[in-house]
Parts: C-alpha cells; structure tokens; sequence
C-alpha cells in the first residue's frame, strides 16, 4: 500500500493553525484518535506531524491520542 504523507491535507490545516496560534500568543491543545508513534500510524504522515510539533513546540501544551488499548506518559 501507498502511504500517503498529507491525506486529506490533516498537515497543511495544522500547520496553518499552529502558524495562528504562535502569531497570536497563543496556546494549543492537540486531541487525535492514533498517535504518531503508533505502528498504526502511516510512517510518512507521522515524520512530517512530528516536524510541525518540534517546530511548534512553544505553543503545543499537550497532546492527547485515545486509539490505543495503553497508556502512554
């Protein structure tokens, strides 16, 4: 199977996003159903999510994943 790096452009709104919430001082909370570290996770689309987090990492207070059957810290 293809694995797609932006299906749905999912990355290109975040980063806009994130763009808006740093230009305005502000903060973020990120809420997703399988988290990027996930084997679930497609690998392409998870290198570039974690790219935008590191690059916003000033305005992202938290993230939380809720697909797992585990709890991750």
């Amino acid at each position: 199977m293809l694995e797609k790096s932006d299906a749905g452009a999912q990355l290109a709104y975040l980063n806009e996003t994130l763009y808006d919430v740093e230009l305005n001082n502000k903060k973020a909370w990120i809420i997703g159903n399988i988290n990027p570290g996930s084997k679930y996770c497609n690998t392409k689309w998870a290198r570039r999510y974690n790219s935008i987090i590191e690059r916003y990492q000033g305005s992202v207070r938290m993230q939380l994943f809720g697909h797992e059957a585990e709890e991750y810290f």
